[in-house]
């Protein structure tokens, strides 16, 4: 038991626990070719052999996933493009079995060859890293030589191949001054988004080593400052990786970029599959939760449950509003010297410290559409997940939400059908929901213009607050 603001005991906040992840990370190999100052795996400083899957492992694990009814596969390492048979081998059975696929690669050792094999395979998007635009800083974070240029041609051979590039900065105490220069240089080199994200300090650093890694409320502040400075300079889409505490960010309206990130481990959806076959929820933890191989995914998965269910919310954040969308920081920054713990994200404020809420559909003439006919269709990539008590829809690659059971089974028969709706059909009550649905993307229509609105409003559709159906 816990006790309300009042002092009055109540019980626990009990979250609904999906079946199965619906996004997995999948490391396919441990080595690489570099040798980051703030690499989360943690078992690049133990010397050995590297491990790797092999083809009759990724045959398992793509059948365990079918299994689950798992949405989105990210292919990650280690360095993936260091055992390139093996990526194009899981990145052909994922796709072929409909998943939707990422990759995350820091398109060093890439070559144009490879590159256009993969996008011939169906992968369109790649996560890399550009720690900087300054060469110096860029080997000093990835302990080697001549990083730069070799990034800046992996990035050049992907675009041409016609693959989406997105690029991710992990701000320290030395690069965070590089922010805005090393957007430009994303920009320019044609990638579709850009990041920037604090550090999770790696655990099993020595004290004095952590001091670069460690960012205070500042410090963050103003990455994110820089992040809106590029967006409104180059019009590219920012976010930041890591969950950050909507009470560091105040003003949620300025900010609006970075409220719908959450925590894709905390909400339920993603689960890390090592190279062994060991499992974690986040993955950045080492703890493990069984070995897939040996239990299955379900079973491991099961495990991990401490995750899902708010075991792990920060216990003086259990009564804020935003408690489902920010879920208490980042679990692996919350003092987590040995590992996770319930303890408080270092840059959490207080939930006073919100002056300004977001409304992101305000527009009087969406409503007045909507509402004297606008007509709407399901497109045929949604994907739906029947959970108890709710549905998962996957819009596109990891990008899921819950919905009633009426809702999603409304939009599954006219996603058959191909016939068109209005609100009539779904409900003249339900005007809020469907604006949602279509700024989320999740429904289409010739008599709207998204990407205007978008424009004009500057929402992103990640940040559409849907009804969380897989929670109490």
């Amino acid at each position: 038991m816990q006790r309300n603001k009042d002092g009055q005991m109540q019980a626990p906040r009990v979250r609904k626990a999906f079946s199965a992840p619906t996004v997995i990370t999948l490391v396919l190999t441990e080595s690489c070719n570099v040798n980051c100052r703030h690499c989360y795996n943690f078992w690049r400083r133990n010397r050995g052999p590297r491990n790797r899957l092999n083809f009759g492992q990724v045959d398992y694990l793509v059948n365990e996933f079918l299994k689950a009814g798992v949405f989105h596969i990210i292919l990650n390492g280690g360095e993936p493009f260091s055992s390139f048979e093996l990526l194009e081998y899981a990145a052909e059975r994922c796709i072929s079995n409909g998943f939707s696929v990422s990759l995350n690669s820091n398109l060093m050792v890439a070559t144009e060859d490879q590159l256009n094999r993969l996008y011939a395979i169906g992968l369109d998007h790649i996560l890399t890293s550009l720690n900087s635009h300054d060469s110096v800083t860029n080997d000093y974070m990835l302990s080697s030589k001549g990083t730069l240029p070799k990034i800046i041609k992996g990035i050049t051979l992907a675009r041409k191949a016609g693959i989406r590039v997105s690029a991710n900065m992990i701000v320290t105490q030395r690069s965070k001054g590089d922010i805005f220069e090393t957007g430009l240089l994303a920009h320019k080199l044609g990638c579709t988004k850009f990041c920037a994200t604090r550090p999770v300090v790696p655990f099993d650093l020595k004290k004095e080593q952590k001091a670069e890694f460690s960012l205070d409320k500042p410090d963050v502040k103003h990455m994110l400052d820089e992040l809106l400075r590029l967006h409104e300079y180059t019009g590219i889409p920012i976010g930041s990786l890591v969950n950050i505490p909507l009470c560091l960010l105040g003003d949620l309206e300025k900010y609006k970029y970075f409220v719908g990130r959450g925590c894709p481990t905390q909400s339920g959806h993603l689960f890390t599959i090592n190279a062994t076959g060991e499992t974690s929820a986040c993955c950045r933890e080492n703890a493990v939760y069984g070995n897939v191989f040996n239990e299955g995914l379900i079973n491991v998965w099961r495990k991990a449950r401490k995750w899902h269910d708010g075991s792990l919310w920060f216990n003086d954040c259990r009564e804020c509003e935003y408690i489902d969308l920010c879920q208490t920081g980042c679990r692996m920054n919350a003092l987590g010297d040995s590992g996770i713990n319930t303890g408080k994200d270092p840059l959490m404020s207080s939930p006073r410290n919100i002056t300004r809420k977001y409304n992101l559909i305000s527009n009087d003439k969406i409503f007045n559409s909507i509402k004297t006919g606008a007509f709407f269709v399901v497109p045929k990539r949604l994907r739906f997940r029947k959970e108890d008590g709710f549905y998962l829809v996957n819009i596109r690659w990891a990008n899921i939400i819950t919905l009633d059971n009426e809702t999603a089974e409304f939009l599954i028969n006219y996603q058959n059908s191909r016939k068109l709706f209005t609100l009539m059909e779904f409900g003249s009550d339900k005007l809020k929901l469907l604006a949602q649905l279509y700024f989320k993307d999740a429904v289409e229509s010739g008599d709207l213009d998204f990407k205007k609105i978008q424009k004009d409003q500057g929402v992103s559709a990640d940040l559409i607050n849907l009804p969380q159906c897989g929670s109490n």
